[in-house]
């Protein structure tokens, strides 16, 4: 069974609301704000673009059956965790590092993947 992108896209992106939540929550409880940058960050990478990428693949599923589509996933939530997790490591007093940085480079691939799709789907292409 293959699992459709627009739907994966929107399960990881409700998974990553719980979690910015939740840690919006606790920094209130704390009233420690020092990962107000990280939060901010699930935010935006995992709830919002996610979820507006699963819910255009789902508005047009010509784009959202193509392979490309799919590997637009995978690049995006690997994006996603590694460039959250050098944020994380930046909250922490360390440094933003290797993995924060693959993170930013495949998070510009995965914005170039979605504007190849897209283009596809603006010019016609059928066989997206």
């Amino acid at each position: 069974m293959t699992m459709r992108p627009d739907r994966l896209f929107l399960l990881i992106a409700a998974v990553y609301l719980v979690g910015g939540s939740a840690l919006g929550v606790w920094m209130g409880v704390k009233q420690d704000f020092s990962l107000r940058p990280l939060h901010a960050h699930i935010s935006l990478l995992g709830w919002a673009s996610m979820a507006l990428f699963g819910l255009i693949y789902r508005a047009f599923p010509v784009i959202g059956a193509s392979r490309l589509a799919r590997v637009h996933f995978v690049c995006a939530l690997v994006a996603s965790l590694c460039f959250l997790l050098g944020l994380y490591r930046v909250s922490a007093g360390g440094a933003f590092g290797t993995i924060g940085e693959v993170g930013a480079v495949l998070w510009i691939v995965s914005g170039l993947l979605f504007i190849f799709v897209t283009m596809r789907l603006a010019f016609g292409r059928d066989d997206a």
